[in-house]
Order: structure tokens, then C-alpha cells, then sequence
């Protein structure tokens, strides 16, 4: 376990690997590129405590962290679907996190992110019906909106809740910006709420 100093605890690609915590967890997902570490990074109030990088496919291992207060975990994924790995490798990466979500203890809530500025993927549509069926509480954080002209902002909001309301009955959804911290305060009561703090 990390000291009070720390707040990375370790990557691991196995769920085996894991390390062993009665903290309640809160797990990201996205496709490459999506912004996840910068969100992370946001949400622990750090600036480079997780690795981002201009280059899709960095993360490729299940990375582990603290906020200042410990009170839970913040599980950082790899990318899903990101087409520029061989096919193989791709399949690897995505398999195992399938597999592995579902041997994460204590996992309370999921936050899968998607792109703001392009159309919704028909990757990230199909990963939200896998999510789903893991039966845990689930919020879509629409990242970069801050590179979202504001005349569009209600069209976006309309196309998420359209695009991912055909998967299930009520979509939960947040626009946000690690540039303008939009939504960052809604983010972290929603991570709040759904760990029972």
C-alpha cells in the first residue's frame, strides 16, 4: 500500500496482480487517447501523476492510485479498440480487460469516457453494453468539451443521450474539461455518492 506521500500503488496486467484493498474502486475506460490519465490527474488534483501522452496506446497496463485522503482507488485501464496495435495485440488488450473487470474487488463505480469533439463510436457503444452487464453503478464523462464550440454543447448533450439512451433506459452523463474543470466537481460527488462517502 502506498504511503501517505504516495498516491500511484502499482500496474499490473493480471488480475492476480492486484493489489489487495478493502477500498472501494473506481474504474476508467475509454478509447486510446480519450483523455483518461488527464482526467485522473484532474480528479486527484496532480499534474502528472498519471502518464499522458499525445501518442494513442501509452497505457497498456491496469495502473493503480490514491486520492489525498485515500478513501478509495481510481483504476486507470488501457485504451479499448485502438486500431493502430497490431490486430493480435489489440485482441489481447481488450480481452484482458474484460476478463479482468470482473475480478476487481470492491469495484463501485465506472467511468467510461468518450470523445466530445467526433461523432460517438460504435467502439464505444459496444463497450457500454459490456459495461452494463457489470452491474455496477455507471457515468459517461464527455471529455474535452472545452474544444466543443458552446453553440454546440446542447447538440452534443442531445447525440449522447440519444446514441448511448439505445442501450439502456436513462442515460448518466457529465460534460466535462480538464482545461476548464468543467464537470470535475460533479465527477468527484458522483465518485462520492456511489462509494457511500
Amino acid at each position: 500500500m502506498a504511503n501517505k506521500d504516495q498516491q500511484f500503488v502499482t500496474s499490473a496486467v493480471k488480475a492476480v496482480d492486484f493489489p489487495k484493498s478493502n477500498l472501494a474502486r473506481i474504474a476508467f475506460f475509454g478509447r486510446s487517447n480519450v483523455g483518461k490519465s488527464s482526467l485522473i490527474n484532474t480528479l486527484l488534483n496532480r499534474k502528472n501523476l498519471a502518464r499522458t501522452s499525445s501518442t494513442p496506446g501509452k497505457t497498456q497496463t491496469i495502473n493503480f492510485y490514491l486520492p489525498v485522503d485515500q478513501s478509495y482507488q481510481l483504476v486507470d485501464y488501457p485504451g479499448y479498440g485502438y486500431a493502430k496495435v497490431g490486430k493480435s495485440r489489440r485482441q489481447e488488450i481488450d480481452q484482458m480487460i474484460r476478463t479482468t473487470v470482473q475480478d476487481l474487488e470492491n469495484l463501485r463505480g465506472i467511468v467510461q469516457l468518450v470523445d466530445g469533439r467526433i461523432p460517438t463510436q460504435q467502439v464505444d457503444l459496444d463497450f457500454e453494453k459490456f459495461l452494463n452487464r457489470v452491474g455496477v453503478p455507471h457515468m459517461i464523462a464527455v471529455t474535452k468539451t472545452d474544444k466543443v464550440k458552446k453553440s454546440d454543447l446542447s447538440k452534443l448533450e442531445r447525440r449522447i443521450e440519444t446514441d448511448f439512451g439505445q442501450n439502456v433506459e436513462l442515460v448518466e452523463y457529465l460534460l466535462t474539461s480538464t482545461v476548464t474543470k468543467t464537470g470535475i466537481d460533479n465527477l468527484n460527488a458522483w465518485i462520492k455518492e456511489v462509494i457511500g462517502f
